[in-house]
């Protein structure tokens, strides 16, 4: 072969073994490169626990509702749900779920069904997954080992103008008997099972009083804000272990199970807190005007008091209800007229889902997320959101409190001075205790 052409061949393949070793080369340097990437994602899941709330009391055969709101940089491939004693031992089935995106809120149920469980703390954890990394929130909750059970009920009635009763029935529901009696008057009361206490308040005269359920016996007191010279309470609720009560003076106290302080929301400038709804990191507040008939529906945020939004209602307000995390149905009058409006928070806006027949509301409550029951002058309404339909449930007239079961599906009707039981399935009743004067409230009491 001429040198001139071997020396052309071997410079054509000296070219082509670089430009073999160069796509070698890029080659490796992508695929190192694509590795390089894939080891660098390190980026742990966020994971918030929306419900269940901070120390949540569960009991044996409870359904454990659990919301979460979840994150990640990638994509989330995995979410599960467990419940672990202190030796992080499984205390129920663990459950998951596949999932798909990079911003999610997930829900599940765990069933605490595991009968060799005892009494004690216990820790919810929820883990979230994208493959490579897993990021985990927990949650402490009390479970018991025996089932919720209805133990009894409170009744309160108000036979002078200075006078508050408790009376108390147990679980077999044959007669209520007296349990305590205060002094001043009336405006609301609740029962917490947490705490084991009944918390009173009064409008002008009466205190604050907590009354321990088993002992009948004063806990802690506080007194009427102003002494009978002005209103001093209006509305007050539990949420976890602590009450909070609306006040004339513009704020919303919270009281931990001692009667001790341990939050205030103080409401806008010119208004005082009427009715509130604590549900999570938020107040749902009805405020009103000192000086005029304003109303409006306003959101706080729990920790800092700071005012989220606020937008008008135009009428006296007697309950706010949860229907999910962005809607609220609120009830109450218009004078004579009762009324029912949904309000939105994303929206911050209000409409009205359905009309309510002429006559007061003076208390509703809510059965789930679709049933909800109304205590109308007129009877007891049943109203289904999932179907907007509004039906006479009980055909009682002069009703002025009720409370709902879950455990035995019982409704409970405060009429005059009867404690009415019915079937809440089907309506029928079952038991009319009598008591002494009218009842004004009632109060579920549970085991703790």
């Amino acid at each position: 072969m001429p040198l001139t052409l071997v020396f052309k061949f071997n410079k054509i393949l000296a070219l082509k073994q670089i430009k073999l070793v160069f796509a070698v080369a890029i080659c490796g340097f992508t695929i190192s490169s694509f590795i390089s990437c894939k080891k660098e994602d390190k980026q742990i899941p966020e994971v918030k626990i929306i419900k269940p709330y901070r120390d949540i009391e569960l009991y044996q055969g409870d359904t454990l509702l659990i919301e979460a709101d979840l994150k990640d940089n990638k994509q989330l491939k995995r979410v599960r749900y467990s419940i672990f004693d202190e030796n992080g031992v499984s205390a129920v089935p663990t459950t998951s779920q596949d999932i798909s995106g990079k911003e999610l809120k997930v829900f599940n149920f765990l069933v605490i069904d595991n009968p060799t469980l005892t009494t004690g703390d216990y820790t919810l954890q929820v883990a979230a997954s994208d493959g490579a990394n897993e990021g985990k929130a927990f949650l402490r909750v009390k479970i018991y080992a025996s089932a919720r059970k209805l133990k009894g009920v409170f009744a309160i009635t108000t036979p002078g103008a200075q006078t508050t009763k408790l009376y108390k029935a147990d679980s077999t529901f044959t007669t209520l008997l007296p349990a305590a009696t205060l002094t001043g008057d009336f405006a609301d009361a609740t029962l917490n099972p947490g705490t084991q206490q009944l918390v009173t308040i009064g409008y002008n005269t009466g205190k604050i009083i907590s009354t321990d359920t088993r002992s009948l016996n004063e806990k802690w007191s506080h007194p009427s804000i102003y002494g009978g010279s002005l209103p001093s309470f209006f509305h007050i609720n539990y949420f976890e272990r602590e009450v909070y009560i609306c006040s004339y003076d513009g704020y919303i106290r919270t009281y931990n199970e001692s009667g001790t302080v341990n939050g205030t929301v103080i409401v806008n400038s010119g208004f005082y807190p009427r009715k509130a709804l604590r549900i999570s990191d938020k107040f749902i507040i009805e405020e009103k005007l000192f000086s005029g008939p304003s109303r409006q529906i306003a959101v706080y945020y729990a920790a800092s008091g700071a005012l989220m939004q606020n937008t008008p209602v135009t009428f006296d307000v007697c309950d706010i209800l949860y229907k999910d995390n962005d809607r609220y149905l609120v009830f109450g009058n218009d004078n004579t007229q009762a009324k029912m409006w949904m309000y939105e928070v994303n929206s911050n806006g209000t409409w009205e889902p359905k009309t309510l027949p002429s006559g007061k509301i003076n208390r509703a409550i809510r059965i789930n997320s679709n049933e909800f029951i109304i205590a109308h002058d007129n009877a007891i309404y049943k109203y289904e959101y999932n179907i907007n339909s509004l039906t006479t449930f009980i055909a009682l007239s002069g009703n002025y409190d009720v409370a709902y079961d879950e455990t035995k599906r019982l409704l409970f009707v405060a009429n005059g001075n009867q404690l009415r039981i019915y079937n809440y399935q089907n309506g029928s009743l079952n038991t009319v205790i009598n008591c002494p004067e009218n009842i004004k409230r009632i109060c579920l009491w549970y085991n703790n």
